[in-house]
């Protein structure tokens, strides 16, 4: 890959501010559901689960590795 193409492909593939906000809060659901004994909660209307947690961890590390 040419140099010139390293910011391009950066801001393409770096989380937005909002995608680590919903990250966030959907860990901090099933955080709360989990402390019901619950194993499935919702977030914004929707369905989580223990998968969408460990998408939304790998979202937030790939987020902290982007600086």
């Amino acid at each position: 890959m040419h140099p010139s193409l390293v910011p391009i492909v950066n801001r393409v593939f770096t989380p937005s501010a909002e995608e680590i906000a919903y990250s966030r809060g959907l860990i901090e659901a099933m955080d709360e559901a989990r402390g019901q004994g619950i194993a499935a909660g919702t977030y914004k209307g929707d369905m989580v689960d223990e998968a969408m947690v460990k998408t939304a961890r790998e979202m937030l590390e790939l987020a902290a590795d982007a600086g």
